[in-house]
């Protein structure tokens, strides 16, 4: 490994270090779900040892972001792998994927998308980056519409996704979703197994598992 990329897992470990220590207050601000009873947060929803985990989360994203993604795009899936980690962290622990911090991020991705084309002068990079969330928003929306127990927060995270999976192309956004879905359907199936597959369970963490691990398979080197 050369210096080059222990510089970038020293900075994946700094950038998660910091997402777990401001992660409470993340939580104690988000808006609560309007179906939840007075005084619900994400904060109690969450627990003590959510910070921790999201840290932990965050370092392997980021780490497999900055070692496989390539440099003009890894702004972008900077975001993913600390908001969407985020995210997808929120969802597995109290079922819901709140709005503003979705399209936040969303926003930041785009913008992530857009400042690594400018960089590199490649500016088919955001080009199909909004290709792809476009493309991720309307699959999950088809699916949402006949799927049951699946959220609309899991379309806009879609979006989200399909943007960031988007920067290495149009087949990479479609990987990214469709083994996101792959991974949800698989524990669906392991929840009937087990006799919940009545139970609603979240989408969000294997959404957001998918194109880090198209991104590790699909690497060329």
């Amino acid at each position: 490994m050369t210096t080059v990329d222990w510089a970038w897992l020293v900075l994946a470990l700094v950038i998660a270090a910091g997402l777990a220590a401001g992660t409470p207050v993340i939580l104690r601000v988000l808006a609560p779900p309007d179906d939840t009873e007075p005084g619900w947060s994400y904060a109690h929803a969450c627990g003590r040892h959510f910070a921790p985990v999201v840290g932990g989360a965050t370092g392997i994203a980021l780490a497999i972001a900055f070692c496989f993604a390539p440099a003009p795009t890894r702004p972008a899936w900077g975001v993913l792998g600390t908001l969407g980690v985020l995210l997808g962290a929120i969802d597995a622990r109290t079922g819901y994927l709140p709005r503003r911090l979705t399209w936040l991020a969303a926003a930041l991705a785009g913008i992530g998308a857009c400042c690594g084309a400018w960089m590199s002068g490649e500016w088919l990079i955001a080009a199909q980056a909004f290709a792809g969330g476009a493309i991720g928003c309307a699959i999950l929306w088809a699916v949402w519409r006949v799927a049951r127990g699946m959220g609309f927060g899991d379309v806009r995270l879609a979006a989200l996704i399909g943007l960031v999976a988007g920067t290495g192309g149009i087949m990479r956004a479609l990987g990214g979703i469709a083994v996101g879905a792959i991974l949800a359907a698989a524990a669906g199936i392991l929840r009937s197994s087990t006799g919940r597959g009545h139970e609603p369970y979240p989408f969000g963490p294997f959404l957001v598992a998918g194109p880090f691990l198209v991104l590790v398979l699909w690497h060329p080197g």
